[in-house]
């Protein structure tokens, strides 16, 4: 799936670029060490056959003799015989012939990295464009070294990958630049160093003789990066991968570079991401597989804290399976950078279509501000909160503006931070608005202060339902009303919410989270 996922990366890159030429200018393509034709494949589908000529080239005659089998139907593809590394015009290949280079985990099998760059750029016609899809991590993945490793020759520019065949992007970046192209860009951007591979894209020198027009615009014709086609980017799912198999499946990296505001969530001074996070993932991938935002959560068990140690980031994956009807089971998994990282599971449930019957409300919020009495500073509640120990929420996580209890119910006003505007624009709640909705339920557990310094922290570990009507407002009151019976004496409860905006309407409803 992934596969499919950084082809389709160089494919949107040509649609682009064939659609930023002139009607009447013919591109000319050659990619290098095509053999099994998977870039090819998602390729071909993305030009213009009445105005685009491709080689497809490899050293391997029966790679070739496939090839022209399998893409028979495309009549603007021929077939060539081409080793990268030996002199071009005694193949039959004329310097400056093709505007756009493509490389596809071809280039890091050669023995001699600089000298394959010089001969790509001397077939590239000046200023047109080398495609590149490369491994970007230094140790191989698993698979590498047992499917393809003893594909592998001696490599003889040792000084520059020291026995190794992948090289970082950085590393590709200042390799191009020294041998023969310009202005390297990379997809997707990866600032934590999590994804396996990369795109990367570079144009080659002018001529001697050019004007100075370039042939590509980089800019117009870049390919679109990791999550960029998610409605409204979600700060949190990740972009979907494509897949053959029936399960869906996204993938993102959470962490505090990333996610700024994860940094004031801590639990023994670990950085957790909170549970209300894996709450709006699933959501946001329910709005993604139902085409629309009517998915509500449904019998969600929380396994495992998504621990980010050191601050470190990690890889997350939700993977939706179909069930019977309207229904999609899904998994949260997540895993450190490291290639062979082991991954961890930390959420599952159940998402559904929801009728959006909404509750009558009105009048709802006048009514319960009549019956609570008692105002509890927030000042002081956060206070007995860091006291604990267990659990310290940092100027992201201190929502809570007013906060009442009585009777086992509490009744909150909560507001997001001026510093999470952005982030909570592309959610329907964000985690750190809804965590503080449920940090209001030790209030309405206890009785007095005094209960209130007996040192326990509490973590939700299920959720029977939650269920959004609309995207919450920056301003919210939530109403925490524990189950008959349940106490703060207990070491499990369960409480219903109720999320209403200022105007006395329902906003997302969260029962039972225990």
């Amino acid at each position: 799936p992934q596969s499919r996922y950084y082809n389709g990366l160089a494919a949107e890159a040509l649609r682009r670029l064939a659609a930023a030429l002139p009607a009447d200018r013919r591109l000319r393509i050659l990619e290098i060490g095509a053999g099994s034709g998977g870039t090819t494949e998602a390729a071909l589908p993305a030009l213009p056959a009445d105005r685009t000529s491709y080689v497809f080239s490899d050293l391997s005659e029966l790679f070739l003799a496939r090839a022209r089998e399998r893409f028979s139907k495309y009549g603007f593809v021929t077939y060539r015989r081409l080793d990268i590394c030996r002199d071009i015009a005694s193949q039959g290949f004329a310097p400056g012939a093709f505007d756009v280079v493509i490389a596809a985990n071809a280039l890091h099998a050669v023995p001699d990295l600089r000298l394959a760059l010089r001969q790509a750029a001397l077939l590239t016609a000046p200023q047109g464009m080398l495609l590149l899809r490369e491994i970007t991590r230094s140790t191989p993945l698993l698979g590498f070294d047992i499917t393809f490793g003893p594909l592998l020759g001696e490599l003889g520019d040792d000084d520059l990958r020291r026995g190794r065949p992948f090289l970082p992007v950085e590393a590709w970046s200042r390799l191009l630049e020294e041998n023969g192209f310009a202005a390297p860009v990379s997809f997707p951007e990866d600032p934590d160093d999590v994804f396996d591979e990369h795109v990367l894209i570079a144009r080659a020198l002018p001529g001697e003789d050019d004007a100075g027009q370039a042939f590509l615009p980089l800019a117009e014709t870049a390919a679109p990066q990791a999550g960029a086609d998610e409605p409204g980017g979600h700060p949190l799912l990740g972009e979907k991968l494509c897949s053959p198999l029936a399960e869906t499946q996204f993938q993102g990296v959470l962490g505090v570079s990333r996610q700024p505001w994860l940094g004031d969530h801590l639990v023994f001074d670990f950085v957790v991401v909170p549970a209300t996070a894996h709450f709006e993932i699933a959501l946001a991938a329910g709005a993604e597989y139902f085409g629309c935002d009517r998915a509500a959560v449904r019998d969600m068990s929380l396994r495992e804290a998504l621990i980010l140690r050191e601050g470190r980031p990690r890889v997350s994956q939700v993977v939706l399976t179909p069930g019977p009807g309207e229904t999609v089971s899904f998994k949260t998994f997540s895993r450190a950078a490291e290639d062979d990282a082991e991954w961890r599971l930390h959420a599952l449930g159940e998402l559904c279509l929801d009728s959006l019957e909404r509750p009558d409300q009105e009048g709802r919020l006048d009514e319960l501000r009549k019956r609570f009495h008692e105002e509890i500073p927030v000042d002081a509640y956060y206070r007995k909160f860091d006291s604990y120990g267990a659990v310290r929420y940092g100027p992201a996580f201190r929502g809570l503006s007013r906060l009442w209890r009585g009777g086992g119910e509490a009744l909150a006003e909560v507001r997001t931070p001026a510093s999470l505007a952005d982030d909570a624009g592309r959610c329907r709640v964000h985690p750190a608005l809804l965590d503080a909705c449920l940090q209001s339920m030790v209030a309405a557990l206890v009785r007095s202060d005094d209960e209130l310094s007996g040192g326990h922290g509490f973590m939700p570990f299920g959720v029977d339902g939650v269920r959004f009507f609309r995207p919450a407002p920056n301003v919210v009151w939530c109403h925490a009303r524990m189950r008959p019976g349940e106490g703060f004496d207990q070491d499990i409860f369960t409480a219903d919410f109720t999320i209403m905006d200022s105007r006395e309407r329902s906003s997302p409803k969260s029962t039972a989270c225990t």
